[in-house]
């Protein structure tokens, strides 16, 4: 009970908050995305290119926004006893060369439906250009919420440490058992 206490007294959501809910948008986004652009080349349909266009600008947008709540999240995150600076820089780091990465896919895009509309000479460019963006894009988005997740549980990812943990847990309840 006391947990919904707490949520009732929190009635307004903080930058920390915001960035949690708008850093899941640009990978889940660019995952759907890379999934129909795929079909989009298997079944060599322009109107699935179009539609995947189309969501990537919005991807492009929704990092944007990612990236402003994560500048006001790292002033609300510094002020937490326990964060690595380290870990907030490399995170940042990582997110800016994303949102630089994600606002030029967004421009790709969109010259890619402007020039669909003229004719589609540059299509076989722009195919090839979206496609190396997509690997190159997932994987740095990736990486930036790998980072961020480091920030607040970076137990997560200390697998020796885990590994090191869950063996001597096993070993005492192996020690309980034969007694």
């Amino acid at each position: 009970m006391d947990f919904l206490n707490n949520v009732n007294e929190r009635k307004t959501m903080n930058a920390i908050h915001a960035h949690l809910i708008f850093n899941h948008f640009p990978s889940i986004g660019l995952v759907i995305g890379l999934i129909f652009w795929s079909a989009a080349l298997i079944l060599r349909d322009s109107r699935i290119k179009k539609l995947v266009a189309g969501l990537i600008i919005l991807i492009s947008i929704m990092t944007v926004l990612t990236n402003i709540t994560g500048e006001n999240a790292e002033d609300s995150v510094e002020k937490i006893s326990g964060i690595s600076e380290a870990n907030v820089e490399a995170h940042e780091e990582s997110a800016e060369l994303a949102n630089g990465l994600m606002i030029l896919f967004g421009i790709s895009s969109l010259i890619f439906l402007w020039s669909s509309k003229k004719g589609n000479r540059f299509d076989r460019l722009f195919t090839l250009i979206i496609t190396i963006m997509f690997l190159v894009e997932i994987g740095i988005i990736f990486r930036t919420g790998y980072l961020g997740g480091m920030i607040r549980h970076p137990e997560a990812y200390n697998n020796q440490k885990i590994i090191q943990e869950y063996q001597i847990d096993r070993d005492d309840n192996d020690e309980h058992k034969h007694m």
